[in-house]
């Protein structure tokens, strides 16, 4: 089923929110596909292990802080 069909579908279900709803739909489709696309680039792996190998050696939370 395209991503139309189901946009379609909601707004047919929905027929008394339509002016409301599609507007904020198809920015979800659109966020929904561009997201997809974003891949971390190698310079941000590097980082990013290199703080949680950091935080795995103090023995910290890496979302609390160390301890």
């Amino acid at each position: 089923m395209e991503r139309e069909d189901v946009l379609e579908e909601c707004l047919d279900r929905y027929p008394q929110f339509r002016e409301e709803l599609e507007p904020l739909l198809e920015v979800a489709v659109r966020i929904s596909a561009a997201r997809r696309d974003v891949r971390p680039s190698p310079l941000f792996l590097i980082e990013l292990k290199k703080q949680l190998n950091q935080t795995e050696t103090k023995g910290g939370d890496p979302y609390r802080g160390a301890e």
